[in-house]
């Protein structure tokens, strides 16, 4: 993953998905990559090793589009 640099106030979006299935993960997650793209912006894909391992093979790679996985983008309160 890329080191992103400082985003301007009111340029950040984020966005949650719940899902049942693999296959709703891949369809939405695809929705969402190629409209970010489509904007112009960066965008960053991030869960479980397993799941971004499958969304990258399922999504592809662009030179704006980083995968990160949760463990290394969320710090717990006792670490």
């Amino acid at each position: 993953m890329t080191s992103p640099g400082p985003i301007p106030n009111g340029r950040y979006s984020h966005d949650l998905l719940l899902h049942d299935s693999d296959a709703e993960l891949v369809a939405a997650t695809r929705a969402f990559v190629e409209l970010g793209l489509a904007s112009g912006g960066q965008v960053l894909v991030h869960s479980s090793e397993d799941r971004v391992a499958m969304l990258r093979e399922a999504v592809g790679s662009h030179p704006r589009l980083d995968y990160g996985l949760d463990c290394d983008l969320y710090l717990s309160p006792s670490s």
